[in-house]
């Protein structure tokens, strides 16, 4: 997959998983660490341009809302 999207947030990186935000597509990127191949991706409120960080089993996003995000479904938990 090739990606035409830019990538300001510094990742993180949790279970085998990196996180990253993107601004230009405005999406929540769950990586392999092992091969680089997308997880899952959710649609954010806006641009991220922070870490997200991940903790009991949630990735927590900051865009123009706060949002969390199940690590295992990408299902938003709550905004």
């Amino acid at each position: 997959m090739d990606f035409y999207d830019q990538f300001y947030s510094t990742p993180a990186v949790a279970d085998g998983t990196v996180y990253v935000g993107s601004t230009g597509e405005q999406k929540l990127y769950a990586f392999s660490a092992a091969t680089g191949k997308v997880r899952w991706f959710f649609q954010t409120s806006g641009q991220v341009q922070a870490a997200p960080t991940v903790a009991g089993g949630g990735v927590y996003v900051s865009s123009d809302q706060l949002d969390a995000v199940s690590a295992s479904t990408h299902l938003k938990l709550w905004s």
